[in-house]
């Protein structure tokens, strides 16, 4: 068996230390896996629509987590993209402005009674409340936007927006594209537009986070797992939205938008494992080689 990065044989005390390096993950990953088993049998029937609610879960999850690196962590907010909480905080806004007043977009089992419902207003209350704190957070331990860079050097023509705004190039154009393209199970276009706009900037909302962690050094493992957790979130609407995609194909419409909306949902969710992949794969190496959950960016 080969030696690890030390130069030490594997052995009892490099998985004591492997173990110690990942007691945070596995202790997170364990709440979780526990809170999604009795979630599955408590407030769900079992119908693959479930994966809706688990994605949601996870995504929620990667934010509280977020937010308690804010607090408990001194390098506070440092690590984490202003802009990809402003992304997330307009993706909850969009998808409840739907998901509140129409069930077009719910899961088919019990969960899309009114816990689907809660966890968005939770990530909309957990995105805004790390918008808040990094906005007013102190410089030692505070949000440096030296670092979120994304949308700095974007322009359309004469169109310039300063860097502060840099959201709005991932906001704007998903909301172009949803008035465009989009289902028709509210019969209601802007609801139906708006959770179409939810889902494509969902698909993108991380890029300037990403774009900030390969600026900085190294990441804390609160913040890796996060990233992570999204990740995976974008993993499992993948595989929902693969197998269920045709229903929001409206066939009997003559509309080109509405004809094709189910293929720009899998396009963008596949854009999603794209953007992920890079980071997925190095994460998934540094946890079974053994080495800290602290990345390299």
């Amino acid at each position: 068996m080969d030696d690890d990065m030390l130069g030490n044989k594997p052995g009892r005390g490099t998985w004591a230390r492997t173990f110690r390096d990942w007691r945070t993950v596995i202790l997170v990953g364990s709440f979780v896996a526990v809170l999604v088993f009795f979630l599955f049998h408590l407030v769900s029937d079992g119908d693959f629509s479930f994966l809706m609610t688990l994605s949601n879960l996870l995504r929620v999850s990667a934010l509280a987590l977020l937010l308690v690196k804010a607090f408990g962590d001194h390098s506070g907010v440092t690590e984490i993209s202003l802009k990809s909480m402003q992304c997330y905080c307009a993706v909850s806004t969009l998808r409840l402005s739907s998901i509140l007043f129409y069930e077009g977009y719910l899961p088919f089992d019990s969960s899309g009674d009114w816990f689907y419902q809660s966890m968005e207003v939770f990530s909309l209350i957990l995105a805004g409340a790390l918008v808040f704190t990094m906005t007013m957070s102190n410089k030692r331990h505070g949000y440096n936007p030296r670092n979120d860079v994304f949308g700095k050097d974007f322009s359309i023509g004469p169109l310039t927006l300063p860097s502060n705004l840099g959201a709005l190039w991932l906001i704007v154009p998903s909301i172009v594209v949803a008035m465009l393209f989009h289902p028709t199970l509210n019969n209601n276009f802007v609801t139906d537009a708006a959770w179409s706009a939810a889902l494509y900037l969902e698909a993108v909302a991380i890029l300037p986070q990403d774009r900030m962690f390969r600026r900085g050094s190294r990441l804390h493992e609160l913040t890796s797992l996060s990233v992570f957790m999204i990740g995976m979130s974008g993993l499992f609407s993948l595989v929902f939205w693969l197998f269920s995609f045709s229903e929001l194909n409206a066939s009997y419409s003559s509309h080109f938008g509405h004809s094709y909306p189910g293929y720009v949902v899998v396009g963008c969710q596949f854009l999603n494992l794209v953007i992920m992949f890079d980071f997925i794969r190095r994460y998934v190496q540094a946890a079974t080689a053994g080495r800290p959950p602290i990345l390299p960016s």
